[in-house]
């Protein structure tokens, strides 16, 4: 007999909630009251603080950092000078084939292919505008007026 009453005022609980929520939600005097209201929180703002300007200050402490943000300033853009078009020199294709060491007169000849042709090179000769600065068995240097040139065998 208890178990029966109780489930009976539970329903009832349970009918009279459900039956608030559909009356909040879809309830047709609920939505005339909102507009009212919204139209109540309009009137009574000032309208003096809706036309203020507002800045932002950005230098509170980083919470993360623990440091102070410092305002940076705007800076002014930068003017470009315009670079006239130099010609490009043109594209060398140095290759090393191998070095000849002659160790009784302690001379060195480099065996290299330019642009396609073989010439023999000692350490000093310039060949088309490249001279020939160090010159061993893995790698040599050429010089290209202040520009180095390592090229590797």
């Amino acid at each position: 007999m208890k178990n029966k009453l109780l489930t009976y005022l539970l329903l009832v609980l349970v009918i009279v909630v459900w039956g608030l929520i559909f009356v909040r939600l879809f309830g047709s005097k609920n939505e005339e009251q909102k507009i009212q209201k919204g139209n109540m929180i309009k009137n009574s703002i000032d309208s003096s603080i809706l036309n203020t300007k507002y800045t932002l200050r950005f230098n509170y402490a980083d919470p993360f950092l623990g440091q102070k943000n410092s305002i940076s300033q705007v800076r002014k853009p930068k003017k470009f000078i315009e670079v006239k078009d130099q010609p490009k020199p043109e594209p060398i294709e140095v290759q090393y084939l191998g070095m000849i060491s002659n160790k009784k007169q302690k001379s060195v000849l480099a065996l290299i292919r330019l642009n396609g042709q073989e010439y023999y090179l000692s350490l000093g000769e310039t060949m088309n505008g490249l001279e020939l600065i160090k010159c061993d068995e893995i790698e040599i240097v050429l010089k290209k007026g202040n520009k180095k040139y390592t090229v590797s065998k």
